[in-house]
């Protein structure tokens, strides 16, 4: 099982209601916990069609990426002019290829029932004037062939309590983990077996209770040589050993580990190694 992921738009693109939130920030989050929790399951591999969320690429050549790919998803939050919009709206082929309204109405459900959004879930598909995709990278991905390709909105960024929900990062893990169970659940995706080990590592010290979970935000300085992992635990992959005395910047805190995106993609520290500065 192969998925492509699209974060839709580039670092400090489309502001919303509320100063702090961007479309492109908080999209590029949002895809890195949705590839984070795709990647729990056997046999799936993701693709992401950008590695830096302050490059600005074409539609074509994202779309274009979902080749070879089973499914593509394109995320976004959208934009009216009435601050009560709320709700997501999912975005799929024009003539319902491989019957997409099926698996589109599983994650409409599944954002609308996380986020707690009032209105239902719109289903939505445009042609252009030819009668093909309105949608460039939906086009780009029906052109390679790709089965199933989707724009998400999460919500619409010109509703300040949807613009609030989504920045914090507890918020997205939430996101994250329903939609990447829809998509199990309609694939029929099984986790991969976990092992779990005893013997003590450089990133697994005992537990520093003073850090409570919650969101930070804020900036600290590592104490030791640090490795940054793909998830929380010492199971995960390392992404990057972050050297003694470097100052980042720490998000959202669960069981001792902090997620920061300092170093182009979505990583996790154990707490025990950091203090504020």
């Amino acid at each position: 099982m192969k998925i492509c992921i699209d974060s839709g738009h580039y670092k400090n693109y489309n502001k919303g209601a509320v100063s702090s939130y961007f479309e492109g920030n908080i999209m590029w989050k949002l895809t890195n916990l949705q590839k984070k929790y795709l990647e729990e399951y056997k046999d799936v591999t993701v693709t992401l069609t950008r590695s830096d969320i302050a490059k600005d690429l074409d539609l074509s050549s994202r779309g274009k990426k979902a080749k070879g790919h089973d499914l593509f998803i394109s995320n976004h939050s959208n934009a009216t002019t009435s601050e009560t919009t709320d709700r997501a709206v999912i975005i799929y082929p024009f003539d319902d290829k491989n019957n997409s309204s099926v698996l589109g109405k599983k994650i409409g459900k599944a954002i609308t029932d996380t986020m707690g959004l009032k209105q239902s879930y719109q289903m939505y598909q445009r042609k252009n004037s030819s009668g093909g995709e309105y949608y460039g990278v939906m086009r780009s991905a029906r052109s390679v062939n790709c089965p199933r390709y989707y724009i998400l909105e999460h919500g619409f960024h010109t509703n300040k309590n949807v613009c609030n929900w989504l920045l914090k990062d507890a918020n997205l893990e939430k996101l994250a983990k329903a939609e990447v169970k829809a998509i199990a659940e309609y694939y029929n995706l099984k986790k991969k077996e976990t092992t779990t080990s005893n013997s003590a590592t450089s990133d697994a010290a005992t537990s520093n209770t003073s850090w409570k979970n919650g969101d930070y935000n804020c900036k600290v300085k590592t104490k030791a040589n640090l490795n940054l992992r793909s998830g929380r635990g010492t199971s995960y992959d390392i992404i990057h050993t972050i050297p003694k005395g470097t100052t980042l910047t720490v998000n959202y805190c669960l069981d001792n580990w902090f997620s920061t995106y300092d170093f182009g993609t979505l990583g996790y520290l154990c707490g025990d190694y950091i203090e504020l500065v």
